[in-house]
């Protein structure tokens, strides 16, 4: 029987708020309103229940790519993921007990909500050290990781295993 095997990432997934955005998030005084406050509170929130599944534990620093799926609007009115960077770095930071410092966002895809799914922001986070970009392979029967070059070798049999295809989403391109 195959073993499942775990992501080394979490995908957290936020509606969209407009008046959490950088701009909108505060009053003229510098307090945050209270739609910003409850949108990172529910984003930390969220972020906490994917990182109970999160195995093996993520550790820091981390990296976040931010997608967004907006109701349909004219094309140059799309907003950009990058007006909620300030509020995402603050929830993910409280979520991971990290500094906000140490989470690198980055924008992902912007593209309409399709016709029967809420305007939302998706938060792909992962963590960013050297080791887990070298091992490169998960193989999908026993788990394990291994480092594959598609330029080295003539199959992708998994050297823990034995099962074959390992590696082929590298060959295909996919990955």
């Amino acid at each position: 029987m195959a073993q499942a095997v775990q992501s080394r990432s979490i995908t957290v997934t936020a509606a969209y708020e407009p008046r959490a955005r950088s701009a909108e998030a505060r009053t003229k005084t510098g307090q945050l309103r209270r739609q910003a406050r409850q949108w990172r509170d529910g984003l930390a929130w969220s972020a906490k229940l994917e990182l109970l599944d999160a195995r093996p534990r993520m550790e820091p620093p981390y990296e976040a790519t931010v997608h967004g799926y907006f109701p349909p609007q004219a094309p140059e009115d799309l907003p950009s993921p990058q007006d909620w960077f300030e509020g995402i770095a603050t929830a993910l930071g409280e979520a991971l007990e990290v500094d906000p410092v140490e989470i690198r966002l980055h924008a992902g895809r912007v593209a309409y909500a399709s016709p029967f799914s809420p305007a939302h922001l998706e938060i792909v986070v992962t963590p960013t050290d050297d080791a887990a970009e070298d091992l490169g392979v998960v193989c999908p029967a026993c788990g394990n990781q291994w480092s594959f070059d598609p330029d080295l070798h003539d199959e992708d049999r998994c050297p823990h295993c034995g099962h074959e295809d390992g590696g082929l989403p590298y060959r295909l391109g996919m990955v």
